[in-house]
Order: structure tokens, then sequence, then C-alpha cells
């Protein structure tokens, strides 16, 4: 019967003779007995070790492999400059709104006709052309809007022309419902926008103006009202009671817009005949404004730099000049007042 080495015994290969596991020399002859054999856990570790160096080799090799396609400004180089648009050739696009379009007055009144001034001024558009007119939005031809209108672009120069449509021509087109002889509404009651573009669509110049009818403004002369402030001299040290009357011209009817003007700035506007505004109808017709403010609400404002509630400088050291204007900008009343 022979008998076969196990995991726990081992034997001598010189004379046979059997020994355990681990042993180093024979018992039996003393001859060496050779290397430990390598344990199980030691065949798992030698494993574990050998499988993570594979890994990371392949994890170098396809970060470096990858890097090769990815743009350098993904990994944190300068992207390069987008390309700047060219203009087609032969066309120079000018910068948006450079030119102009103005009219005097900027409010006309249907009821109260005046000379109608407009004056456009159009840059260099690179084109030897007509530039497109737009009216409120829509194309309409050369000379079909203001009398006489004939702007041409020119390259290389800019243009400007100034057109005058008279009070009697202005009366006229209003009598006909605010169309003018091109079937245009141009002076038809709203806000009205005239623009011009060059031939690749580029705004050049804009302007807008409104128009009104309404009787008694316009045709009120300036100053036909009065204006009462009380007392004239404010003193900031010593506040008292700040009252303003002002008488409206009868002229005037309900539903018109009246702004305050200080120093030539609007701060307020009223209209006449409002459920809560405090400018009322007066007995013998023309419109009466009363306001007062405290000695208390004077001090107060004082104590704010001389700035009322709503950012107005009313109560700032020096003169100060007080007005009421209609809507085309008529003074119809103004005063003047010192603080100290």
């Amino acid at each position: 019967m022979s008998i076969s080495p196990s995991p726990d015994r081992i034997f001598c290969p010189r004379c046979g003779a059997p020994a355990p596991a681990g042993q180093l020399f024979c018992g039996s002859c003393g001859a060496a007995l050779g290397a430990r054999p390598l344990a199980p856990q030691g065949r798992r570790n030698w494993l574990l070790v050998s499988l993570s160096v594979f890994a990371i080799i392949a994890l170098i090799t396809i970060t470096f492999g990858l890097a090769r396609y990815v743009p350098a400004y993904d990994r944190g180089g300068a992207r390069p400059p987008a390309p700047r648009p060219t203009a087609p050739a032969g066309i120079t696009i000018p910068p948006m709104g450079v030119g102009s379009v103005s009219f005097d007055p900027e409010t006309l009144n249907c009821a109260a006709p005046v000379d109608f001034t407009i004056t456009i001024v159009l840059p260099d558009s690179g084109l030897a052309a007509t530039p497109t007119m737009l009216f409120d939005g829509q194309a309409v031809a050369p000379g079909a809007l203001f009398s006489g209108q004939d702007v041409v672009g020119h390259a290389g120069t800019a243009t400007s022309q100034t057109i005058t449509e008279t009070a009697a021509q202005v009366a006229r087109y209003c009598g006909a419902g605010g169309v003018n002889e091109g079937g245009l509404p141009v002076f038809a009651v709203n806000p009205h926008t005239v623009s011009y573009l060059d031939a690749s669509g580029r705004l050049l110049a804009q302007g807008s103006y409104s128009v009104i009818n309404k009787p008694g403004i316009g045709g009120a002369p300036a100053m036909s009202g009065s204006l009462t402030l009380e007392p004239d001299t404010i003193s900031c040290g010593d506040p008292a009671a700040f009252t303003i009357v002002a008488v409206l011209p009868a002229a005037l009817v309900a539903g018109d817009t009246i702004s305050a003007s200080l120093d030539g700035q609007v701060v307020g506007s009223y209209v006449l005949g409002g459920p809560s505004g405090p400018i009322v109808l007066g007995p013998d017709g023309s419109w009466l404004l009363e306001q007062s403010l405290s000695a208390a609400q004077v001090r107060a404002d004082c104590e704010r730099g001389g700035v009322d509630l709503s950012g107005a400088p009313f109560f700032t050291p020096g003169t100060h000049t007080l007005a009421y204007l209609d809507e085309i900008g008529n003074v119809l009343a103004g005063g003047s007042y010192s603080v100290k």
C-alpha cells in the first residue's frame, strides 16, 4: 500500500521518511526537506495584487489615449477666438441709430394748427440709394409721408433734409381725419414713429411725435393763468405752512392733462376734473388748484435735505420756479419762491 502526501505531511527526498508539513530537515537522515509550501491566504493576496496592477495599467493607458482627442481649451487652455462677422462686399454697415429724425413741435394739436417741421439726418449708409422709410413700422414710398420729402443716401457723406408742413396744410390734413395727400394718417390722433433703414435692414435714424386734438391746448397764450405762492420765502430753520394757489385758463376742458414743472423738470401731472384730482372747475369757468403743506410737513421735507416724499427738491436752498404746463408744453401759470 502506498502512502500519498497530504497537506499535513511531506516525505524526505533522500530516505522517503514522512515528516510533518513545514519541517525543514528529515528526522531520519537529516536531509533538507525544501521550501515551505505557500499558504492558501498568501495565494489569494498575490492574486489581488496582480489584478490591481493590471487595472492601474489599463486606466493609465485609456486616460492618455483619450487626451489626444480632447481640445486644448477643454484641458484648461485658451479657447480660440470666434470668427468675426463680415459685411457683404460693397456694403458698409453703419452703427445703429447714428442718424436722427426730429420734429418741432413734438406734440401737434389739430385744434390749434401750427407749422410742423421735420429734420432728417442720415449717416453715410455706404450705398448711393434711397433708404427704406417706415411709418409706424410699415414701409412707405419716398415722398408719401411729408411734402417734398426725397431723402437719398449717398456713399461717403451724410445726408440731411428739413421739411415744413405749414399750419394751413396741417389744418387741412387734420380736417381730413389726419390723412395726408399720400393717403397716410400722418396727423391722426396718436403717437407716430418715423424710421429709416439701409439696404441691409440696419436702423439709420428714428424719431417720434404725437398728435392730439384738444380745444384750448396750444391756443391759450402763455402765462394766461396765475400762480400765488405763500410765503414766497421759506426758512427751513423756522418753517411755516406753504400754500400754492393756481388759476388755469377756462379754455381748458375736462380730461386735459396738466403737468407741474419745478425748475424745468416735470414733478407731477393732473387730469382736469378727475374724481380725486386737486384741480376743480371754478364758478367763472376757470380751473382752480389749491394745495397746502403744514409747517410740520415743510420741516420734515427740510430735514430730508429739502426733498419731499416723491423725490422733488421743493425745499432745497435757493430760488425755485414752479410752473403748470399744458399737454404741448405751454406755460399756463408760473411763479418763483426762495428757500433759505
